[in-house]
């Protein structure tokens, strides 16, 4: 069906103008400030801001801008809308005055007027043009629905080869099950499961008409994605360490269990992919094996495993982003679908030629992939990704690179069965609310939600100097920065990335926050600071990449984060204005607080928590709980008390420990997967609460997808 759009004016029509002292060029392509260089930047920037300038003071929407730019390519548009105002916010950063307003639900509008170089051209949207413009679209669009309805109904219900969309439980039992693994035929499927401390696999027997699961695998480790060999009695897996980052490929025996370990391996990464080949020769696997010095995909061959792996060449401008999961073509075993992951929130898929060389990148503007699998045709990739914890399953056509949405809820990891071609995949609706643990004396804890509704609220930070919480919400869109008051009352949004930011932490003084979000290349991960008075926004210049959640020094003039300098994680101090660095840590260094000027309190990993003096370098163990913390990050000091929590078996546990007497109190039990798993806990002194973020809904099940599309 064709499209009809009014012409844009074009490049060479329009007309230079300035905003404040930026001087815009349409026509190059380019922006000056007074004294200093031309500066390119890309068009479709040049595009929205243009949008925006000709239409002063007016509010524009998304849609607007969207259909003007990408000539109403709705799928590229909203997010390269997203990174569009971002780049020009980071331009115009410098200016004291917001110059692009988000007008929340609405959409942006200039606050600074435009001053044209020659007469101001006519607005692209004029109001009264813009009304009758609308009513009209509006009647043509109710009139080709009308069409498409009576055509669905008359001649589309009539066809056989349409496929109604059909969803098949595999899992019903309480808690989560993870990462499907169907044999060739469809009637075994393996998945992961969390158990006290680590996951185990699990094998489920379709045949059986019974959603009763055997357990495979009893160990101490995590066992998460396995893939099948193609005589249907052999598995293959990585186990991973809880600690040191060992891990191992098994293969396993499903019918007597019995484990062979092929080869031992090194793993920073939560997640180690498999898949095989379509001629059962070739084993891939994501990780650090051999010289690797980060997670790359590497290739056994199956018919003599003690050969050395093959690690797949990486491309020049390719080598620092980490690739994550694979998959082999269902026809071809020389061509693979990659991901690779620049940040948490630049994620795309490649393909590549192992036999070649050759690369393709195809897609752009991902975020977090969550599995890739190929259709049995060979030409179709199903993926998912991850945005805000929203999961969106996708077919991509890798000849077009067309990509539509399946439209299916909480959608991840799937997984094709060779033979019956089938799709398995996971179902995990995430929705997380703040909630508040009062710790009234006297009284039974009370345990109350905070903040909840369809959005994803998380991460609270409590600031007893400015009396408000700091949290992450996904109201935008995105995770982005919000306050509100102990009520979860009177919210507001303070950042505007169109990115998800991280864990945003309050300054002691209250003036300030600190949180994590990519730079504007998005290929790593910064530091930023917000002055909570004025919004103002900076990057903490830092020679370090995938900073870990920040906390301040005892006189807020520098920020202590975790990074990785030769292969070993340990805390450091930023200065705030400089950012010049020092080591505080070494051996290990996930999570740290200072408690005075020259002390400071951290973990190492999630056993246990240490004091160390910075000056002399003397530590000691302050507490190690009976069970893992819930997270490195999974505890607060509140003045001779830490609060925290922990793991316990199918149940999660807050307690609080007293560094005067030793004595360590259970202050409630909670059901398995309520908290999230790297929560983090903040405390309220006025009040005498605890906040921290609540999962709304743990289950996640395997579930078989018949799709039209499919």
């Amino acid at each position: 069906m064709a499209r009809f759009r009014r012409q844009k004016p074009q490049t060479d029509q329009k007309n230079s103008f300035r905003i404040s002292d930026i001087l815009v060029d349409p026509t190059e392509l380019t922006i000056q400030k007074y004294t200093e260089e031309k500066v390119s930047i890309q068009p479709k920037f040049v595009e929205v801001l243009y949008c925006l300038a000709v239409n002063y003071p007016r509010v524009i929407s998304r849609e607007y801008i969207i259909e003007e730019v990408w000539d109403g390519n709705f799928y590229v548009g909203e997010k390269a809308l997203n990174n569009a105002i971002w780049q020009l916010r980071s331009i115009f950063s410098q200016n004291q005055e917001n110059t692009i307003e988000t007008i929340r639900k609405v959409g942006y509008r200039l606050t600074v007027k435009p001053e044209w170089d020659s007469e101001a051209p006519e607005s692209i949207e004029p109001e009264e043009k813009r009304s009758d413009w609308l009513k009209l679209s509006l009647a043509i669009l109710l009139l080709i629905f009308s069409a498409i309805f009576v055509i669905n109904t008359v001649w589309l219900s009539d066809s056989a080869d349409i496929k109604p969309l059909e969803i098949i439980d595999i899992t019903r039992a309480p808690g989560a099950e993870y990462f499907p693994s169907p044999s060739a035929d469809g009637s075994l499927v393996v998945y992961s499961k969390a158990t006290t401390g680590s996951q185990n696999l699990y094998l489920i027997d379709r045949d059986a008409n019974s959603f009763q699961s055997k357990q495979l695998t009893f160990s101490d480790w995590n066992d998460r994605f396995s893939v099948w060999s193609h005589d249907n009695k052999h598995i293959y897996f990585v186990r991973r360490g809880t600690v040191d980052n060992e891990c191992e490929l098994i293969k396993l025996n499903v019918y007597t269990q019995k484990e062979d370990t092929i080869l031992s391996c090194k793993n920073n990464y939560t997640y180690s992919y498999v898949d095989i080949s379509a001629d059962n020769r070739w084993l891939a696997v994501s990780g650090i094996f051999g010289t690797s010095d980060s997670s790359r995909i590497h290739i056994l061959d199956l018919h003599d495993p003690s050969l050395p792996m093959q690690t797949l060449e990486c491309q020049p401008a390719d080598c620092s982003m980490i690739e994550r999961s694979m998959a082999f073509n269902s026809r071809d075993e020389n061509i693979l679908a990659i991901t690779k992951r620049k940040t948490f929130s630049d994620e795309n898929i490649y393909l590549v030629n192992r036999k070649t060389g050759e690369q393709q990148q195809l897609t752009f503007g991902f975020e977090d992939i969550d599995g890739i699998s190929w259709h049995p045709d060979g030409v179709h990739l199903i993926f998912a990704e991850d945005v805000a914890y929203e999961k969106k399953g996708y077919i991509l056509n890798t000849k077009t690179k067309d990509i539509q949405e399946l439209n299916i809820k909480g959608f991840s990891y799937p997984q094709f069965s060779r033979l019956s071609k089938e799709l398995f995949y996971q179902e995990k609706q995430v929705k997380f609310e703040l909630s508040s643990l009062r710790l009234a004396k006297g009284e039974s804890y009370n345990l109350s939600p905070l903040l909840e509704s369809q959005f994803n609220y998380k991460d609270p930070d409590f600031s007893d100097k400015a009396d408000l919480l700091v949290y992450l919400s996904n109201e935008s869109g995105h995770d982005e920065a919000w306050i509100a008051d102990t009520a979860g009352q009177t919210p507001q949004q303070l950042t505007s990335f169109g990115k998800d930011v991280k864990y945003p932490t309050w300054s002691r003084q209250g003036d300030k926050i600190a949180f994590l979000a990519p730079s504007e290349q998005l290929s790593e991960d910064k530091i930023f600071i917000v002055d909570v008075a004025s919004k103002q926004i900076k990057m903490l210049e830092t020679p370090f990449k995938n900073h870990a959640r920040t906390s301040w020094s005892y006189s807020d003039d520098a920020i202590i984060s975790a990074v990785e300098v030769d292969e070993e994680t340990n805390l450091f101090s930023f200065d705030l204005d400089s950012g010049a660095y020092t080591q505080l840590t070494s051996g290990g260094g996930e999570y740290g607080v200072m408690i005075s000027a020259n002390e400071l309190l951290y973990t190492k990993d999630e056993k246990s928590i240490w004091r160390r003096n910075i000056d002399t370098q003397f530590e000691e163990k302050i507490l190690e709980p009976e069970s893992s913390l819930l997270s490195s990050s999974s505890w607060v000091l509140v003045d001779d008390f830490i609060y925290y929590f922990v793991r316990g078996k199918d149940i999660e546990k807050a307690r609080k420990y007293s560094l005067l007497d030793k004595s360590d109190e259970l202050i409630i039990n909670l059901p398995e997967s309520t908290l999230k798993g790297d929560s983090t806990i903040s405390f309220s002194k006025k009040t005498n609460q605890l906040f921290f973020t609540r999962s709304r809904n743990p289950q996640s099940d395997i579930k078989v997808l018949k799709h039209p599309l499919l």
